[in-house]
């Protein structure tokens, strides 16, 4: 690390994929993804990505950095004059170019150093989806896995696996967690507890184990919901248990959730739960994922009918789900396939654009009112608000 206008900086890509962040007015640590989904509007600078390419090196399967080169990447109004200079959507490009590049690099002198045919992923660069797409397609490794908690402490799981098994203990039982549901769910007493709180502003329903196929049906009716079931996940994705949930066949899905729910910038594209008998027939080339930590390319032929699950560029972030993954989930998407002929959802992450997704049944009530969402299902319970009727 160095020292530069009183601040200290740590020489690694992340750290200037994150100077590129905080350049475009972004919160550093946070904001990273919209850095990436700005990105495939805009077209890779050359001047610029030499200049990215020239702080770097990989010797020895380490990054090196040229300090000097490095720290003209550590200057944020060096950085804001490039942006003014050639475009946000061009300065978003080349970074998000520049950090696949490098990667791809890396991993590719490691196959050939190690020969492994399976790679794990964790640490919060690994959080950028398309530079995982791209490793799955331009690497050799023959299994890829990105932990769930892709973040800190994805990698901080990762060492404490490593000297476990370094140890001799026996960790075989892991393999009965595909799905990372290990948070707090609550029982039926602490949710009417919830319910009684906001009596006043909200319409409920007990409906039990239908909820799935009554959630289904508003969906397909092109309406936005969310659900509220079961244990929380663990790690930075929504898979089912704390999701807001909508259509994927029109665009006007992207724009009323971005615009009017979630509140985000436009360029974000959300992303779907696809039942894993669909996978086949709807990507072009991809493997059983289920965890939203990775990019595939929808085919040509069903961008039109699933408009709101892809980005611009094509490529779409999905969650494979089966029976076994999430039994409620999906009979959910099992019958919005039958209404519709895509088993496929938008899912995103339960909560407001600055607050954390929701942990506790009166934290989803909560949201639910401040929103525009049309129902909330919550543990068996359906749920609109005061002078809207449940059918």
């Amino acid at each position: 690390k160095f020292k530069k206008d009183g601040r200290f900086h740590v020489t690694s890509i992340a750290d200037i994929y994150s100077n590129f962040t905080e350049a475009m007015g972004l919160i550093r640590s946070t904001d990273e993804g919209k850095v990436e989904a700005l990105a495939a509007y805009g077209e890779v600078d050359a001047d610029l990505l030499e200049k990215l390419n020239s702080c770097v090196f990989i010797e020895n399967l380490q990054f090196k950095f040229r300090v000097g080169e490095f720290s003209q990447f550590s200057d944020n109004s060096y950085l804001k004059n490039v942006k003014t200079k050639i475009g946000e959507k061009n300065f978003c490009a080349t970074a998000q170019h520049w950090l696949e590049e490098t990667v791809v690099e890396y991993l590719n002198q490691l196959h050939m150093a190690t020969k492994a045919s399976r790679l794990c992923l964790a640490g919060g660069v690994t959080a950028n989806v398309i530079m995982n797409y791209k490793i799955f397609e331009e690497t050799p490794f023959e299994e890829i896995y990105v932990a769930p908690p892709m973040g800190d402490e994805g990698t901080a799981l990762g060492s404490a696996l490593i000297s476990i098994v370094e140890k001799g203990a026996d960790i075989s039982w892991l393999q009965r967690y595909e799905m990372p549901y290990f948070g707090p769910s609550f029982s039926e007493s602490q949710v009417r507890s919830a319910l009684a709180t906001f009596e006043s502003d909200i319409v409920v329903n007990k409906i039990d184990r239908d909820w799935p196929l009554v959630a289904a049906e508003r969906i397909a009716k092109d309406q936005v919901i969310a659900i509220f079931h079961g244990r929380m996940e663990f790690g930075p994705r929504a898979l089912g248990n704390r999701s807001i949930l909508a259509s994927p066949s029109s665009a006007r899905t992207r724009e009323r959730i971005n615009s009017f729910v979630k509140r985000r910038p436009f360029y974000q594209p959300f992303c779907p739960s696809v039942l894993e008998e669909e996978r086949e027939r709807l990507y072009e080339r991809s493997f059983s994922h289920k965890h939203m930590a990775t990019a595939f390319m929808l085919k040509r032929e069903f961008r039109d009918q699933l408009p709101s699950a892809i980005h611009v560029d094509g490529t779409s972030r999905p969650q494979f789900v089966s029976e076994r993954d999430n039994p409620s989930y999906f009979h959910l998407i099992r019958h919005l396939k039958k209404l519709t002929s895509f088993g496929v959802v938008i899912n995103t992450s339960f909560n407001l654009h600055g607050r954390p997704v929701v942990h506790s049944p009166s934290d989803a009530i909560r949201d639910f009112l401040d929103c525009n969402l049309d129902a909330l299902y919550l543990e068996g319970f359906e749920i609109v608000r005061s002078g809207v009727r449940c059918d």
